[in-house]
């Protein structure tokens, strides 16, 4: 058995806490199939803090069998010195990065092994979507330093949807990995994201009832964080058409802003839900404990996701639709993702195109008048997702690829011509910074030009002899 050192994101979706991402999810989904096959497994995961503000600490130790967990501070995951320290610790045979800040942890701490970097989401697509709704909070040169030494590194990658794996080969491709060395080597894998099965509750009591006991109330659930992609005025919109024809219709959601990631688009759907003449009929619970977010999912109707014409939508993926899928929720969503595409192929939900609110209020309209159609779309959607997105399947080439893990063989022709990964890092990065000191002289001589003082100065240069 292989022993592995795993970088990825906390918590994992069993622990404690208020909040729960994607990110966890995801590195638990690479983490677990190999412990339960018998691989020893040290990770080491970014403590994401809005999650554990909220709980007291958690310690390193695990109660899993062949796993070894070291929670980090931002500060000290970021540190390379010492995530290289705890990666030589461990002696690994291999090394994977899932997510793409551990990965270029990972890639940037350079260990002597091969290296495994999962990108989960396109992160380029994700860097315009949050530049464009939040400024430059998040320019996307930033995310492709991180990205950089990722490409440059790792041996092998996987990528979390058919549409971004071509993205990434193009990548690859851009800064020379697509070689004579490299011609017919399975550069990048397609793991989508998985899900386990839910707990089953015996709880009597419905959860909903607290907020209406009608029974003849129609419940559209929205699950986890507001980001930069979802479109907040679609979904408003069409839910406040489909509430003036159903006076039935309520809306529920449990999660809600991202923190410093997105403060922007919550806040947005707040306001427009205060401004709607059926405010009363949105419950906007914010973030729930696991539990009752579960019991949420499994008594309302329908689960709703509603995302922006981009980018993003289109390469990435959508972790809430899975999760409604496997309790027995169908969705309506929008066309662009491949889950979403995955549901109107199988018949799990309703799906329209982005940014027509007309048409989300007929689909909620159709969907109450045939919650019969519902209950059938909805156990044939847990029986899809359960089967063909579990962690073990999901993530087959990984548990082969540990057993006898290699590097690429434009990495090996490197190690043998001691090309150091150092240097080429080095190289870029510097491109990158002339770059970036280009963009920032443009920025400047644009600041100058619109101020008073030069306009007045341009103006008398072109009245007055020269």
């Amino acid at each position: 058995m292989a022993r592995i050192a795993i970088l990825g994101m906390a918590p994992l979706p069993w622990e404690p806490t208020l909040r729960h991402f994607g990110l966890g999810k995801r590195t638990w989904q690479f983490t677990l199939p190999l412990t339960q096959t018998g691989h020893e497994v040290v990770l080491i995961a970014k403590r994401m803090l809005d999650a554990y503000k909220d709980v007291d600490d958690i310690g390193d130790d695990s109660p899993r069998d062949h796993l070894t967990i070291h929670r980090l501070e931002p500060s000290e995951f970021h540190d390379v010195d010492h995530i290289r320290r705890l990666i030589r610790e461990s002696e690994p045979d291999c090394v994977i990065g899932v997510n793409m800040e551990a990965a270029s942890m990972a890639c940037t701490s350079n260990p002597s092994v091969p290296i495994w970097a999962d990108l989960n989401g396109y992160s380029m697509g994700e860097a315009q979507a949050r530049h464009h709704n939040i400024g430059d909070q998040d320019d996307p040169s930033i995310m492709w330093r991180q990205l950089l030494p990722i490409l440059l590194r790792a041996d092998v990658f996987s990528a979390v949807s058919a549409p971004q794996r071509f993205s990434l080969i193009g990548e690859l491709g851009a800064i020379g990995r697509l070689n004579a060395d490299t011609f017919g080597y399975e550069f990048v894998h397609h793991i989508p994201n998985a899900v386990e099965a839910p707990e089953e509750s015996s709880e009597e009591e419905r959860f909903l009832s607290r907020y209406d006991d009608d029974p003849d109330s129609f419940w559209v659930y929205w699950s986890g964080g507001f980001n930069t992609w979802a479109d907040v005025p679609t979904l408003t919109h069409g839910l406040n058409a489909a509430m003036k024809v159903l006076p039935n219709l309520r809306f529920i959601s449990t999660g809600g802003a991202l923190g410093v990631h997105d403060p922007a688009t919550y806040d947005r759907f707040q306001r427009l839900v205060s401004e709607s003449n059926f405010r009363d009929r949105y419950h906007l619970l914010g973030w729930l404990p696991r539990e009752d977010a579960a019991k949420v999912a499994r008594e309302a109707h329908m689960g709703i996701n509603m995302d922006l014409p981009c980018y993003e939508t289109q390469i990435g993926a959508r972790n809430r639709i899975n999760d409604m899928l496997r309790y027995g929720l169908p969705v309506i969503t929008t066309f662009g993702t491949e889950i979403s595409k995955f549901v109107d192929r199988h018949g799990l939900g309703l799906v329209i195109d982005c940014g027509d609110d007309q048409a989300l209020a007929n689909a909620l309209i159709w969907a109450n008048e045939n919650r019969n159609r519902l209950t059938e779309m909805g156990i044939r959607g847990k029986e899809e997702v359960l089967t063909r997105f579990s962690y073990g399947r999901t993530t087959r080439d990984v548990s082969r690829w540990v057993v006898t893990p290699t590097f690429a063989p434009d990495n090996l022709m490197k190690r043998a011509g001691d090309r150091a990964y150092g240097s080429e890092l080095e190289r870029w990065s510097h491109l990158i910074r002339e770059i970036e000191t280009l963009e920032a002289d443009r920025a400047e001589l644009h600041r100058l030009h619109d101020t008073r003082w030069f306009r007045i100065y341009d103006w008398l240069r072109r009245i007055l002899p020269s």
